[in-house]
């Protein structure tokens, strides 16, 4: 109950800031600076793509997404040979040590 109380509070505090404080200010020195020049470099990459067709950069994207995809899948699990081959006996290390092998080795 008292969770439920706390987080109405919250969601009441939220809107009241929301709707009665002014908007962002204006940013001023570095951050002005780096706003003018994130959004002239988006706007030349805009123009300078806009020749580009909407389906060839969905295929690009596509395929880093996939190739992304199969680098993470890589990290965790590797490949079904991989584990097929991970999973198959190696018969050229001979058997696999006992507890005693392991205690007597220390």
């Amino acid at each position: 109950m008292a969770s439920g109380l706390l987080l109405a509070l919250m969601g009441a505090a939220a809107v009241w800031v929301g709707l009665a404080d002014p908007a962002m200010a204006s940013p001023s020195g570095w951050q002005a600076e780096l706003s003018a020049r994130l959004q002239h470099l988006g706007t030349v990459l805009t123009r300078a793509l806009a020749w580009v067709p909407g389906w060839a950069v969905a295929v690009v994207l596509a395929g880093v997404v996939a190739a992304l995809g199969r680098r993470a899948f890589r990290e965790v699990g590797g490949s079904v040979a991989d584990q097929a081959r991970d999973e198959a006996p190696d018969t050229a290390r001979g058997p696999e040590p006992t507890e005693e092998d392991t205690f007597i080795e220390r």
